[in-house]
Parts: structure tokens; C-alpha cells; sequence
């Protein structure tokens, strides 16, 4: 029997290291092709910080919900201009936190401007002819009138893209609202809807309105939260604050509880344009932030967002604000002088952390 296996492997030698030598490289073959597979899958998946939105606007928010056309998610921003002047609006095709995260192709988008009321409802005819009469609101591409809206053409859509630039850089489009006067009563709407292929951008919106600067009496700026008091700031994972009025200030400041709120300091400059003094504690509230600034006397308005901090629900809960809020109340009702729902008292409470003062 041993003499018969010798005398097999000798004469079949060169066949069985054939096929031990092509199972062995089907084995490398299928294990390579494995491990390259997965490397894609980890090229291809990113977190929403990475992504960032690259597609965005100095005043245009993202929303998520794309079919409400009461859709409170569009920010509401009252521009103070001269006559003739516009509200200067661009879109970009990299996120508000990283210009060098470019998106990589170009961004086919349909851009929508409708005459609205303050909440972003559409105006009836009527209602438009009472506000505007026989003039018209337009929005400039460079300066090239894109879009007429009238009385009798109260919404418009068209096609527009931000381009991919050859270079590598960021890509802008700059956008220009003109109302008819600095006065005027009626809002625009501005829409950017990123087509359906682009699976990973949002669609970016806010209601623009206006006031004339020559009705300012005097100068002065204040600032408060902009986020819809229907909602309770518990709901809330960030804050939109406004700075508006009119003068010049080499001192203004911010002073802010940092256990309950942060304001991140190159965020704010790079949403507001203005580079403050570094953090400093405040000499009037004990454990306090403070922080100087100027203020453009043309700016208008400055928005920028503010952040909890860890301990914000201890401070702001619910379930202790709700007892605050029954306390306040003492048994009034809505009409009764002095009544405020819960979400207001809340708001009002979130506002006792931070101190705006214009230095004028």
C-alpha cells in the first residue's frame, strides 16, 4: 500500500501543486477584494460635522421640512437700509464652519423668492396691491435682475447653480433684494432647494422685511433671542441671537452666564464679522463672561448663535420651570393682566443669562 501511494504522488506530483497553489491564491484573491470593499465604505460614510451642509448662506437657515409653507424653521430677518439700497444674500457651495470643505461637484438648486406676511405666508392679491400698488420687489444675480415680483406675480422659481470652481476654492453666489422702498411693508420669502439627486443638502430659507434707517431717531442697538417662542428653549440644541439698531460703538459688550450658556467666540465672528476682545470675567456678575466689541453704525443688524452649556438643564428644565411658571402666575389666566404662557416665562428666563449693552 505504501509502495502505491509513493509511486501516486510521484507520477501526480506536479498536479496536486497546481491545484494546492491556485486554492491558496483564490483564498489572498477573495481576502483582498474583502478588505478593499471596506475601505470604500469607510471613504464613502461621514458624520454630519464632517459634511457640514456645504451648501449655505450668510442669512439663509437650513429646515428639514421642505412642504410646510408656514414653515417656522425659516428665519425672519428685518434689514435696516437707505433708499435704494439692497439686502445682500449669497449661497455657497461650502458649510458656514469650513470654507475649505468644498462640496465636490456643482450644486444644481431651484431659488424661489414669494411675497409673504411675516411668517412666511403667502399674501393674497389683494393684500399684495395694499402693500406694494403698482411696484415691485426684484432680486439681482450679480447685477442682473433674475427675478420681478408684483402684485399680480407674487412667487417666482428658477434654475440656479453654484458652480464648481476649476481651482478648488470656494464658490459664491451673490444675491441682491431691492423693495421698492426702505419702508416698505411687504416680506420676501427666499427659498434655495437643492435638487433630489443631492441627497446629502438641505434646503436653506428665510423672510426677509425691511426698515428705513432715516426713521431711526437717535442711535441705539439691542439685542435679543430670534427663535419662535412657540417652541420652550428646552426644545432647543442652540440659539439664534440678534443685535439690531443703528451707531456707532467702540463698547459694546456681551456679559453672559457661562453655567447655562457658552457663545463660541470664532463662530461669532465669522457670522457677525466682528472680532471682540477675548473673554473676560465680568466685574459685576460673579462667575460671569464678558466680552467688547464695535458696532458698525451701517451693519443693521448682526445675528450669531449661542449655545447651552453642560449645565443647562439643571438651571432650565421643564419640570422646574413649570412649577416657576404656576408660581408666577398665581392662578391667572390667559387675558388676565399680567399672564404669559409657559414657553414666554421660559424664554424670559433663559434672557435673565445674558446682558447686551450697546455702549451708546
Amino acid at each position: 500500500m505504501e509502495k502505491k501511494i509513493k509511486d501516486f504522488l510521484k507520477k501526480y506530483i506536479v498536479l496536486i501543486w497546481i491545484i494546492t497553489a491556485a486554492l491558496a491564491l483564490s483564498a489572498i484573491v477573495a481576502m483582498a477584494a474583502y478588505k478593499n470593499r471596506s475601505n470604500v465604505s469607510k471613504k464613502v460614510i461621514a458624520t454630519q460635522a464632517e459634511t457640514d451642509f456645504r451648501f449655505s448662506s450668510n442669512y439663509l437657515e437650513e429646515t428639514v421640512d421642505d412642504s410646510d409653507p408656514n414653515d417656522l424653521k425659516y428665519k425672519n430677518y428685518s434689514d435696516m437700509i437707505s433708499e435704494g439700497e439692497a439686502i445682500n444674500v449669497d449661497i455657497r457651495n461650502y458649510g458656514r464652519v469650513n470654507s475649505t470643505l468644498l462640496y465636490p461637484t456643482d450644486i444644481d438648486f431651484t431659488l424661489s423668492a414669494t411675497l409673504t406676511d411675516s411668517s412666511g405666508t403667502v399674501i393674497t392679491q389683494a393684500k399684495a396691491s395694499e402693500l406694494l400698488g403698482s411696484s415691485v420687489v426684484t432680486v439681482q444675480l450679480g447685477n442682473t435682475t433674475i427675478i420681478t415680483l408684483s402684485a399680480s406675480n407674487r412667487s417666482v422659481s428658477l434654475s440656479q447653480v453654484v458652480e464648481r470652481s476649476q481651482t478648488s476654492v470656494a464658490t459664491i453666489n451673490e444675491y441682491k433684494i431691492y423693495f421698492p422702498s426702505a419702508d416698505s411693508k411687504v416680506c420676501v420669502k427666499l427659498i434655495a432647494k437643492p435638487a433630489a439627486s443631492y441627497r446629502d443638502l438641505r434646503t436653506i430659507g428665510a423672510v426677509f422685511t425691511v426698515s428705513n434707517k432715516s426713521s431711526v431717531q437717535g442711535s441705539g442697538w439691542t439685542g435679543s433671542f430670534n427663535d419662535p417662542v412657540s417652541r420652550s428653549p428646552v426644545d432647543y440644541d442652540a440659539f439664534n441671537y440678534v443685535i439690531t439698531g443703528y451707531g456707532a460703538s467702540s463698547s459694546a459688550t456681551i456679559e453672559w452666564n457661562p453655567a447655562v450658556i457658552r457663545i463660541d467666540t470664532s463662530r461669532f465672528s465669522f457670522y457677525t464679522g466682528i472680532t471682540p476682545l477675548s473673554p473676560v470675567d465680568s466685574s459685576e456678575h460673579s462667575g460671569w463672561k464678558k466680552i467688547t466689541f464695535s458696532l458698525n453704525a451701517d451693519a443693521g443688524m448682526y445675528a450669531f448663535q449661542i449655545f447651552k452649556a453642560s449645565t443647562f438643564s439643571t438651571s432650565i428644565n421643564a419640570a422646574s420651570m413649570h412649577t416657576q411658571w404656576e408660581t408666577a402666575m398665581d392662578g391667572k389666566s390667559q387675558g388676565d393682566p399680567g399672564w404669559i404662557s409657559e414657553n414666554e416665562y421660559i424664554w424670559n428666563e433663559l434672557e435673565s443669562n445674558i446682558i447686551f449693552d450697546d455702549g451708546i
